[in-house]
């Protein structure tokens, strides 16, 4: 992700309307559009026993979560609309924001993995799904025998 390049407004006379707005609400509102802010980052550990895929989901419940499994693909979604108000007749607004938070990731699960036992917890924002693997694609221990 690049960071915005910042021109240096050369027009102090007469500043343009985006100038003005960015330095009075400031940059966020133009971020919240970024890919970088509609999709969970996510972290796929391997273990001997099993695929781990922990999915940063803060302020989200495990209601607002949907996991779903077609075929051989695991398929993580989520939809919420939150709106900041204040109650009628106190003040008017100088900034206020709707959101409408989604997003849809989906996963092609490689053959080694059980999906009939597979699990997810949330813990402090954390979504952890655990994919076991299938006995065969585990790997074993051969025994060595002294003669």
């Amino acid at each position: 992700m690049k960071p915005a390049k910042v021109l240096p407004n050369t027009n102090t006379l007469f500043p343009s309307l985006n100038t003005l707005w960015e330095d009075f609400f400031g940059r966020d509102l133009f971020e919240l559009d970024r890919p970088a802010y509609r999709l969970p980052a996510v972290n796929v550990q391997e273990t001997p026993e099993a695929f781990v895929l922990e999915f940063a989901l803060p302020g989200l419940r495990k209601e607002d979560v949907k996991i779903e499994l077609d075929q051989n693909m695991l398929i993580l979604s989520s939809e919420r609309e939150e709106s900041q108000s204040s109650p009628e007749g106190e003040g008017t607004y100088t900034r206020r924001e709707f959101r409408h938070y989604s997003f849809r990731r989906a996963f092609t699960l490689p053959e080694s993995v059980d999906s009939s036992d597979i699990r997810a917890r949330s813990e402090d924002g954390i979504l952890y799904v655990t994919l076991p693997k299938k006995e065969e694609a585990r790997p074993k221990q051969i025994p060595v025998s002294v003669q």
